[in-house]
């Protein structure tokens, strides 16, 4: 995900950002595509790691969130990269920072929030494949190894990090633990933020 500003809004940074929210607690939009969403919480997450408070706007999706922040709706939005992509290629958002630990392959010069001077934040919107419980090991395992195989295909590849998504893949023990790693930090979050359903 990209902390995405407004071009030509005020913040050129997230060090900038983070200033005007301890200035002003609570009163600097944040969009996501919802509640409760992945996006809100890595906004909420970065928000408690810098000791600030953002006023969150839920948008019905990613791409309107996107939209919001490029006509200035709101000064700033977590966006997937997919969803933001097409405001940051016209020249309508700016990316103030990545929301992983690691670099973007896509465009290696966005800063991470890690970076930025908030540590801690380490979070990506990832897909996976399930299969019902039950499902014998060895028809896992294949179907593990086709997908994984699929996925480094050079044409696979390059059609996935047209739109910033990295096909690495992770196997389906360590993707277990992260889900489980995750599904914990994410709770905190919720509690700490005092995040409440709609």
């Amino acid at each position: 995900m990209v902390v995405g500003a407004k071009t030509d809004g005020p913040f050129n940074s997230l060090q900038d950002l983070i200033a005007a929210a301890k200035a002003k607690p609570g009163t600097i939009g944040m969009s996501s595509p919802g509640t409760g969403s992945i996006n809100h919480l890595a906004g909420e997450w970065m928000a408690l790691a810098s000791g600030v408070k953002f006023l969150h706007v839920p948008y019905k999706g990613g791409a309107p969130a996107a939209v919001a922040i490029a006509t200035g709706e709101v000064p700033f939005g977590m966006a997937a990269v997919s969803s933001a992509l097409p405001q940051i290629k016209a020249g309508r958002v700016k990316v103030l920072a990545i929301t992983t630990a690691e670099k973007s392959k896509l465009d290696p010069s966005w800063p991470t929030i890690q970076s930025s001077g908030v540590k801690d934040v380490n979070l990506s919107i990832w897909s996976g494949l399930f299969a019902p419980k039950g499902v014998p090991q060895p028809i896992r395992d294949k179907i593990y190894a086709e997908v994984a195989a699929i996925l480094q295909m050079p044409d696979v590849k390059e059609k996935f990090a047209a739109g910033g998504t990295d096909t690495s893949g992770i196997k389906p023990d360590a993707f277990t633990a992260q889900i489980k790693r995750e599904a914990a930090a994410m709770q905190d979050i919720v509690q700490k933020a005092g995040v409440k359903p709609e």
